[in-house]
């Protein structure tokens, strides 16, 4: 899946309907959290780290990571372009690689998880990398039929926001909220997206 995410890389933003909905998505994480400055957040399925660049200025340093490395590139090039200091870039596969415990206090995803093959163990592995007290973002495709990916194979036809909010309350989070926040626009319908948040309360 990542060689298609390298090609497409550079006019991933062209598409009308993207800058709205990080916009809308950054707003709806701030409401939904305390930022602070003091706070080092990763973004995980960055791409090209336009909704990092919205949240930048409330946190004290981001680490945007994806496992393209052609979004990657996309977005170091955006990051130097726009001397984004408490940005940064890089190349990772959490379901793979090697990743530190208790890391961050705040983790941000967004339209990642459908793409992720076990999901379930994809949560805990990001449960593993906040910190006591760290908040989790993470925002996905509502249950569809499978068309919004029409033109490929994905793992997962969107998620129930219940289903995964159970399965934070499981690993150890509290305070979770749900909402839908955007619809995205193909051909003659929208398909919903959630935002789920909660805050680590327990050890792994």
């Amino acid at each position: 899946m990542s060689s298609s995410f390298d090609s497409a890389a550079a006019d991933w933003d062209k598409k009308a309907y993207r800058a709205e909905y990080y916009s809308v998505l950054a707003g709806h994480i701030c409401s939904a959290m305390p930022l602070s400055k003091k706070w080092r957040a990763l973004e995980y399925g960055c791409g090209t780290a336009s909704l990092s660049m919205l949240l930048s200025e409330k946190l004290g340093s981001v680490v945007c990571a994806d496992n393209s490395a052609g979004m990657i590139e996309e977005a170091n090039r955006r990051i130097a372009e726009r001397k984004i200091r408490n940005l940064s870039a890089k190349s990772l596969d959490i379901e793979k690689d090697a990743t530190t415990a208790g890391e961050y206090d705040l983790i941000f995803s967004s339209l990642t998880l459908h793409h992720v093959a076990d999901a379930s163990g994809f949560l805990a592995r990001l449960a593993s990398m906040l910190k006591i007290g760290g908040w989790l973002a993470l925002a996905d495709l509502e249950e569809e039929d499978g068309s919004f990916h029409s033109d490929c194979s994905v793992p997962h036809k969107g998620f129930s926001p219940e289903v995964i909010s159970a399965q934070l309350a499981e690993l150890g989070f509290c305070d979770i909220s749900s909402r839908t926040v955007y619809g995205i626009p193909r051909e003659h319908r929208d398909y919903p997206v959630f935002l789920i948040a909660g805050r680590k309360r327990t050890a792994d």
